[in-house]
């Protein structure tokens, strides 16, 4: 329902224990028609441990996904997106 807060996780694990784990790219989608639009992005830096979390309040109705990859770096290895999650609020 409308005002209900999701609070996605990512858990990003570099090539090496020495390495930091790199920031998580964050992408929220509307469906307009047929076509999922890009309404939002969110770049996310990791705890200690590697966890990246993001909360997304969805306040509009409508269907949205939620789509996350860890951003590339020349000492991580390189991500894919994430399968989306989607949400239908009424």
């Amino acid at each position: 329902s409308r005002g209900t807060t999701v609070t996605f996780s990512t858990l990003v694990r570099p090539v090496m224990a020495s390495v930091a784990p790199g920031p998580v790219t964050y992408r929220l989608f509307q469906l307009v028609g047929r076509s999922w639009v890009l309404k939002r992005s969110w770049t996310v830096i990791p705890d200690a441990t590697g966890m990246a979390r993001l909360s997304v309040t969805f306040g509009s109705p409508g269907s949205w996904t939620v789509r996350a990859m860890a951003v590339p770096t020349p000492a991580n290895a390189n991500s894919a997106w994430s399968p989306g999650q989607r949400y239908d609020v009424p």
